[in-house]
């Protein structure tokens, strides 16, 4: 699942909005078919996160960065689960985006696979981001952390995550700031930049 820095999403109940198109979340209870998905919901419009799957920095612009306030280049990070991007704008300040495109054998696959980790019960749907269907857990989104997981396909998830350390108070939610880096890195894929 994304690696450990990812390994469980994002904003539940911790920002009121999330930029971009959004449509009202869909807290239902899951539905059973024949291929387990754990209750997370289907991707409908696909998003091609190939071209950033190995370079996850380049899903923030020029533009996005300084908005975000970093100034430094991301240190990726290979993952065999998928690469990982970290940015640190300043110290003990961490914004992770990373993908999960590997699974172990008989793992849920896409964002069925933290469902799977997390339990059904435990995740909460978010309104989308740009159509992709956004989940978090909310007892991940403690401590200065939050974490958004969202479905790129049926099989790959991504995921943005913020880390502030406590004692900041001009960062003071970490789940604002991981819906607008959830909302830019959707944005960035799927116009191509």
């Amino acid at each position: 699942m994304l690696a450990p820095a990812i390994a469980t999403v994002v904003l539940a109940g911790c920002a009121s909005q999330t930029p971009g198109s959004a449509r009202p979340a869909n807290n239902a209870p899951p539905t059973t078919s024949s291929a387990n998905n754990f209750g997370a919901p289907k991707v409908t419009t696909p998003l091609d996160t190939t071209k950033y799957q190995a370079n996850p920095c380049g899903t923030l612009t020029p533009a996005q960065l300084q908005a975000l306030g970093i100034t430094q280049p991301g240190k990726v990070t290979p993952d065999p689960t998928g690469a990982l991007c970290d940015w640190s704008p300043q110290l003990d300040v961490v914004y992770t985006v990373g993908f999960n495109t590997s699974f172990l054998p008989g793992d849920a696959k896409g964002l069925a696979n933290a469902y799977q980790l997390g339990g059904p019960s435990s995740m909460q749907r978010l309104p989308d981001v740009h159509g992709q269907p956004a989940v978090t857990q909310p007892s991940q989104n403690t401590d200065g952390s939050c974490f958004i997981y969202l479905g790129a396909t049926d099989v790959i998830s991504y995921a943005a995550s913020v880390t502030i350390a406590a004692g900041l108070p001009h960062f003071a939610d970490p789940c604002t700031v991981a819906g607008q880096i959830a909302d830019d890195v959707t944005a960035t894929m799927k116009s191509g930049g």
